[in-house]
């Protein structure tokens, strides 16, 4: 006779093949009819007999109950105590009733040892295992039955095929939980070997295994499947190179591949270099486990996921996102066309190509209905232009949606100005997002300070409770909104000189194509203070209700103040105080640095009092007065430094 060319080797379990209850339940009914080519005992037929028919009793407390019939068409002695049957034929019964066969063994000829203790059949040629209405059906060449160890070995060609409707049949012992079996679908199971150990509820499948349903097919040199003692699966192992193609849902691979069933749960586990594609989305990772009811696919260690971005858009380039995970679930469509969500933690990275775009995180998750990333934990995300960090980071970046919540930051690169010029805000909580087709919106708010930057040296600062930043499609600010305690400062220019400025709103005007501020307008209790140093250095101060600063378009310095609404201007130099005061000051910084006060304006000396002027021109640098229209100078050596100054005189 032909043996089984070898055992399979017994391996550690590590993930299952998409073959679900399906491939469970007819495996199962495989094992059942493991022994059922060994049940001829003796007394053997007579030797060189024809018509063989011999009766198979099991013993019960109800004494012995038939449950086989051996048929043959010729029975004849071999040498060893062997005895061949001819047209050999096995039929299972149910309890006894010969009207009910449960499974037919057939093969065209089988060598029988009915000697006690040592009980088998073998052939080196086909046999064929069915149900009658062939819902199951087993075929191979080569064939080694035990009745001793209940153990049947298929040394060649094995061929399993199984229809979803016998897992309700009567040949099971009961229902089985699980979706329904569906009517006409055929699981089919090749391989070089097979192998039932009934007794120990395993059995090995061996060399060039595949598996086969309308919905998967699984290729593996080896699968195993391991029973409970209630006759569902524990769980099913292939190895040594796994490969799953899923209809619909791509294709997964590893190194090895188990299914686990516990409390109607079933998963799925690839182990080894895991990858799953499924046309332009794919995902690796060392482990990967599958949960098919929720559609969860799970890695571990070393996780890289890459989808497609929007591929409505036919005639643009396709261009990709890629996650990089510890660990990462995503959840598939039911179709598996998409990637639904996903959860992913361990020092996360986001790259997307269409933005050139990076992200880093603790954890992140998303939602593909509005394309929308969490990431928590220490988030940053950034392009070449832009940046937003916080302890927790929300993201639409298709439609540039960003919220940052603590510790929220937010830096972008000023167009216009050197590469190494960028604005850069933080705060407690950051939301940007679009407020109409060309203008985006950032609002932050509380604690907000915001610092220009060159070579990542801070020029000028701003700090406020709240502010609005108006963007461009490209993310250039054009409009600046600052409330709330608002304090600028810049820094020291060439001369030494400091400007800094206090109100309750700040509102800034920026060109985005020259990158160049046009204007800033405060309100509310404004003072303006510019603070030089040196010998020469001087102390200025505006106060006023309003002010607004114009710059140049040449140099982008403030080149005029206008100040309304009860202005007043104080200057400390070399030791002295000047105070100016009118309903509105004009402060122009070129040609010559000058205040020009009207609306009943008023010069505050060491010496003196001029009132009563239409209009004063006052000389910063040198301190010298030009008054027009009938003024008075009131000479004076009592008034106090910084005092009011005294009521006007009549004409």
């Amino acid at each position: 006779m032909t043996t089984r060319a070898m055992l399979i080797p017994r391996k550690p379990p590590m993930l299952g093949a998409t073959g679900k209850a399906r491939a469970r339940r007819a495996v199962h009914l495989i094992a059942l009819l493991c022994p059922l080519l060994a049940r001829a005992q003796a007394p053997p037929p007579a030797p060189a007999s024809a018509g063989v028919s011999y009766s198979h009793f099991k013993d019960t407390p109800q004494g012995k109950i038939l449950d086989g019939i051996l048929l043959g068409s010729e029975a004849k002695s071999l040498p060893g105590g062997l005895v061949s049957v001819k047209d050999f034929q096995f039929q299972g019964l149910n309890a006894g009733q010969t009207n009910q066969v449960q499974v037919i063994a057939r093969a065209p000829e089988c060598q029988i040892d009915f000697r006690s203790g040592q009980e088998s059949g073998s052939d080196p040629g086909p046999i064929q295992i069915f149900t009658p209405t062939t819902n199951l059906y087993v075929q191979g060449v080569g064939f080694f039955c035990a009745e001793t160890n209940q153990v049947l070995f298929i040394s060649n060609q094995v061929e399993t095929r199984v229809v979803e409707s016998v897992m309700r049949s009567g040949i099971l012992p009961g229902p089985k939980t699980g979706a329904p079996g569906g009517a006409g679908q055929i699981l089919k199971i090749f391989s070089d070997r097979g192998d039932f150990y009934y007794q120990s509820n395993l059995v090995h499948y061996a060399g060039n295994v595949r598996a086969a349903d309308p919905q998967m097919e699984m290729l593996s040199p080896f699968l195993t499947v391991q029973f409970a003692s209630n006759q569902t699966v524990e769980s099913i192992v292939a190895w040594e190179g796994v490969t799953i193609a899923l209809t619909n849902k791509g294709t997964a691979t590893g190194a090895t591949g188990s299914y686990f069933a516990t409390n109607g749960t079933e998963i799925m586990v690839l182990d080894g270099d895991a990858q799953w594609h499924n046309g332009q989305q794919e995902a690796r990772a060392a482990k990967f486990t599958y949960d098919p009811d929720r559609h969860f696919l799970t890695g571990e260690e070393r996780v890289r996921a890459r989808w497609p971005n929007d591929t409505t858009n036919t005639s643009a380039p396709t261009t990709f996102r890629e996650l990089f995970a510890d660990h990462a679930t995503l959840q598939t469509s039911t179709n598996g066309d998409t990637v639904d969500a996903m959860t992913a933690g361990g020092n996360v990275i986001l790259v997307n190509q269409a933005d050139h775009s990076r992200a880093n995180a603790d954890w992140a998750d998303y939602n593909r209905t509005n394309d929308l990333f969490v990431l928590t934990g220490d988030a940053d995300w950034r392009n070449d232009e832009m940046e937003v960090r916080g302890d927790k980071l929300s993201l639409e970046s298709s439609n540039k949606i960003f919220h940052a919540q603590n510790n929220a930051r937010f830096k972008a690169h000023l167009a216009g100005q050197p590469t190494n010029r960028w604005l850069d805000i933080t705060s407690d909580d950051l939301d940007h997002h679009p407020l109409d087709a060309r203008t985006n919106l950032a609002t932050f708010l509380g604690h907000v300070h915001a610092q220009l930057l060159a070579d990542d040296q801070p020029q000028d600062t701003l700090t406020s409770q709240r502010l609005l930043v108006y963007l461009d499609n490209s993310n250039q600010v054009e409009t600046v909104v600052a409330r709330g305690d608002v304090h600028g400062e810049t820094a020291a220019d060439a001369a030494g000189v400091k400007k800094t400025i206090s109100c309750g709103t700040l509102t800034a005007y920026r060109s985005p194509a020259t990158g160049l501020w046009r204007s800033v307008v405060a309100e509310e209790n404004v003072e303006i203070e510019l603070t030089g140093t040196g010998p020469d250095a001087a102390t200025n101060r505006l106060t006023a209700p309003n002010v607004t600063a114009y710059f140049s378009s040449v140099t982008n310095q403030i080149e005029k103040a206008v100040a309304s609404g009860n202005a007043v201007f104080d200057q400390e130099k070399d030791g002295k105080h000047i105070h100016a005061a009118g309903e509105r000051a004009v402060y122009d910084l070129a040609p010559a640095e000058q205040i020009v006060l009207t609306g009943h304006p008023v010069v505050q000396k060491e010496m003196s009092v001029i009132t009563g002027a239409d209009r004063l021109v006052w000389d910063v640098k040198s301190g010298g007065l030009i008054a027009a229209g009938l003024y008075h100078i009131i000479a004076t050596n009592n008034l106090a430094t910084g005092g009011a100054a005294p009521p006007r005189p009549s004409p």
